[in-house]
């Protein structure tokens, strides 16, 4: 990725020609958030890449896209989604999803994994509407732009619940169960 080769001169890398090639790289590869060289020794260059996380896949075409922390689609593409990701559904707006994504990355890891699938659902009352499904057999209602603050509330609504229901987040917190 850095162009770096055995035998090149470590001096060639370090100081202002370190921050053109991670400039470089951070562009041409989405998944990579940060870049850094330390020399060691004199003679051992150490390269430190810090990537974007998965935040989920976007379905396209038959495949499935990921999604990264950065908001970032990448164009990298796969049959199945793998892991404990979301799946991005109905977000006819790049912007809305880029913004799902970023409101996803805020969310504390359990409740991360606790989400199987995100649709953007907007009503006439709530342009911004999105519906989650979550593992344990709950669903949530939620608006975009406040998801991941009201999100926080998830476990302990879901852990006085008697049955298996419905969370909405959109206006206040309360849930229902699903009806017989």
């Amino acid at each position: 990725m850095t162009g770096v080769k055995t035998g090149d001169s470590i001096y060639k890398v370090a100081g202002s020609n370190a921050k053109t090639i991670a400039q470089r790289v951070t562009a041409k590869y989405p998944r990579v958030k940060e870049i850094s060289f330390k020399i060691k020794n004199q003679n051992q260059l150490t390269v430190h890449v810090v990537e974007y996380q998965t935040a989920g896949f976007v379905p396209s075409n038959g495949y499935y896209r990921i999604a990264l922390e950065s908001g970032v689609i990448s164009k990298e593409k796969r049959k199945q989604p793998t892991g404990s990701y979301p799946v991005y559904d109905k977000f006819t707006s790049t912007h809305r999803l880029h913004q799902m994504i970023l409101q996803f990355a805020k969310l504390a890891p359990k409740i991360k994994t606790g989400i199987s699938e995100i649709q953007f659902s907007p009503t006439k009352s709530n342009p911004e509407r999105i519906h989650v499904f979550m593992n344990d057999g709950n669903e949530v209602y939620a608006t975009l732009t406040t998801f991941a603050a009201k999100m926080a509330y998830y476990p302990s609504i879901a852990a006085k619940m008697k049955r298996k229901g419905v969370v909405n987040l959109e206006i206040g917190a309360y849930s229902y169960p699903f009806s017989s």
